[in-house]
């Protein structure tokens, strides 16, 4: 792990070192969760997937080629000013928590992943929302800044 030196004008954030488990590029910003299955090991990260959201690792500081031995960081504290996060028609207020999605490199409200006739599972809250986002016509992803605790 890399902790930034402490300093005035930078807000503290931890990074460590991931490698690609997903054979596909990850963008700069990407949620990622771990790898599972016979290839975990620790540094294999991949996108989101339904039965993944919960094991969230952070965001990628930096693009990752496709290719397993690509090794980059990702943020797992602090707050980042840039995240892709799934904007919808309702506005998003300030602190709101936010989990890897379901389906793709994006991160998404807790709200948006429980229906409310579904049974509640308790999911475990990494990330939280830095700004309040505006509602929108249409869902699409943004960038905003976040707050990560996922050490």
């Amino acid at each position: 792990m890399i902790t930034q030196r402490i300093n005035r004008t930078d807000a503290e954030k931890v990074l460590m070192i991931v490698d690609n488990g997903e054979g596909a590029t990850l963008p700069i910003d990407a949620a990622v969760v771990w790898e599972t299955g016979t290839d975990a090991n620790g540094l294999l990260v991949q996108q989101a997937d339904a039965s993944l959201g919960h094991i969230l690792v952070g965001l990628m500081d930096a693009s990752m080629a496709s290719v397993t031995g690509s090794y980059t960081l990702c943020q797992i504290y602090g707050y980042r000013s840039s995240s892709i996060v799934f904007q919808t028609d309702t506005s998003q207020a300030a602190g709101l928590p936010l989990i890897g999605s379901t389906a793709g490199n994006n991160l998404q409200t807790v709200a948006t992943t429980t229906a409310s006739t579904a049974a509640v599972t308790q999911q475990h809250i990494k990330v939280a929302l830095a700004a309040s986002v505006a509602s929108s016509s249409a869902s699409a992803t943004i960038s905003v800044g976040v707050y990560i605790a996922a050490m």
